[in-house]
């Protein structure tokens, strides 16, 4: 065997290896990166409509905004929550804080959290996130997409596929590159390459930024010890369209945020539409 013949095999043997590799890592990075539970939770202030698909049936949690009393909402946020949460306790509240603003929430449940039915994956996350905008498209309103967290890779899917008015990102991941960058080191990326190799393409949230054209704007905590302040710092750069950040000073992942920073918040909000739609 010639040296460039033998170069070729070995080559595609490794490139063999590295997919058979990454294919048998999809669990093990779905397990990894998913917490879901199925336990029964009631809610207050809100409507649970399910979304039939071929796939499972997609949960939502819904709930209006003070702005829409006597009148149809005119806009539809659709909230994506993080890797360990849901939406039942969340829409309510956050569709209180929207004030005068006359929209409808969203809150999104991935495919084993909740009602939602099939098992929780990755491309799951994506796949809900798809059927709710399809629903919400059918009102023929402009639909906006909050996330926060796992939440944003799925708020950062749609921008990048789909005609959304505006996108609100809190402490978003860059997945792959968060799994290389801060967990390869001390197994020489023996499992990080091949676990990260197995985040899907719907949830490349940098590949996805790239081709965002929607105004944005991205809420980081400074102190975050779960999505450091740096990987936050690459999603936002690579977001193409208008956008805007705000910091959090000393902030960590799940710490609550401030007042002031929640008004800072809803005035970009309303400068980039959301507040008249």
């Amino acid at each position: 065997m010639n040296r460039r013949r033998k170069i070729a095999v070995v080559a595609g043997i490794t490139a063999a290896a590295a997919a058979a590799s990454t294919f048998a890592c999809a669990p093990i990075t779905n397990r990894l990166l998913l917490y879901p539970s199925r336990d029964e939770r009631g809610i207050v202030g809100a409507e649970r409509v399910m979304l039939a698909d071929a796939e499972g049936s997609v949960e939502t949690i819904r709930a209006k905004s003070p702005g829409t009393l006597g009148s149809p909402a005119k806009a539809i946020v659709l909230r994506f929550y993080g890797n360990a949460d849901r939406a039942d306790a969340w829409p309510a509240e956050e569709a209180r804080g929207f004030g005068d603003w006359p929209v409808e929430v969203w809150g999104v449940n991935y495919p084993g959290f909740g009602r939602s039915e099939g098992s929780a994956t990755l491309d799951g996350v994506a796949r809900a996130a798809d059927v709710a905008f399809d629903e919400a498209s059918k009102r023929g309103v402009p639909v906006f997409v909050m996330g926060t967290s796992m939440g944003t890779t799925a708020a950062l899917h749609l921008a990048a596929n789909r005609p959304v008015r505006g996108l609100f990102l809190q402490n978003p991941p860059p997945l792959a590159e968060l799994i290389r960058g801060r967990y390869g080191w001390w197994n020489l990326w023996i499992f990080a390459g091949p676990i990260s190799l197995a985040v899907p393409a719907s949830l490349d949230s940098l590949g996805n930024a790239g081709r965002v054209t929607a105004p944005t704007l991205v809420l980081s905590s400074e102190r975050d010890n779960v999505v450091p302040f740096e990987y936050q710092t690459r999603v936002f750069e690579a977001c193409s369209g208008p956008k805007e950040r705000i910091v959090v000073p000393g902030a960590d992942h799940n710490d609550a945020v401030p007042e002031e920073v929640w008004s800072r918040v809803m005035g970009v909000l309303r400068q980039q539409g959301w507040g008249a739609p």
